[in-house]
C-alpha cells in the first residue's frame, strides 16, 4: 500500500468516526445562557411529561412531535412571568432526536420591565443535517415577533 493510499484511508477513518462522534454528541445551540433541564433528549422525553408544573399543549402536531409549556400557575408565580415551552422531537420526525426550549418573559428587561423578550436553546442528538435543519429552525422561530 502507497503512502497516499494510507493518508487517504486514514481520512476516510476520520471522517467516519467524527459523524459517529456527532451523533453520540448532543449539539446545544441558541442565545440562553441558562443551562437546560436535562442532560439528553431522551431524559426530556421521559422526565418532562412528569412534572407538576408543566402541561401537554392540546394542539393538533405532526407525528413525532410534542409540545409542552409550563402550567399558568408557575408562570403566575414567576417574578418575571416566564413561560416556558419545550418542542420534543422523537421519530419518526424529521428533527429527531432533538428539543427546542424557548423562554419567553416579560421582565428580563429591568429598564423596559413590560417588554417580553424570548430566548431559545436546542439540544440536538442527530446527525449534522438534522442539527443544521434545527438550527435553522430555530433561528427563524427567534426572530418570529412577539
Amino acid at each position: 500500500m502507497t503512502l497516499a493510499v494510507c493518508r487517504g484511508a486514514f481520512c476516510l477513518l476520520g471522517l467516519a468516526l467524527s459523524g459517529l462522534t456527532h451523533a453520540v454528541a448532543p449539539v446545544r445551540g441558541g442565545d440562553d445562557s441558562q443551562p437546560l433541564e436535562y442532560a439528553n433528549v431522551a431524559a426530556f422525553v421521559e422526565q418532562l411529561p412528569k412534572r407538576k408544573d408543566v402541561e401537554r399543549l392540546p394542539l393538533p402536531t405532526p407525528p413525532g412531535m410534542s409540545l409542552l409549556q409550563t402550567s399558568k400557575k408557575s408562570v403566575e408565580n414567576d417574578p418575571d412571568y416566564t413561560a416556558t415551552t419545550w418542542v420534543l422531537f422523537t421519530a419518526p420526525h424529521a428533527l429527531a432526536p432533538s428539543v427546542v426550549r424557548m423562554r419567553t418573559a416579560i421582565g428580563w428587561d429591568r429598564e423596559h420591565p413590560f417588554r417580553r423578550t424570548r430566548k431559545i436553546s436546542t439540544l440536538c442528538e442527530g446527525n449534522a443535517a438534522t442539527c443544521d435543519a434545527l438550527a435553522t429552525q430555530a433561528k427563524r422561530l427567534a426572530a418570529a415577533p412577539l
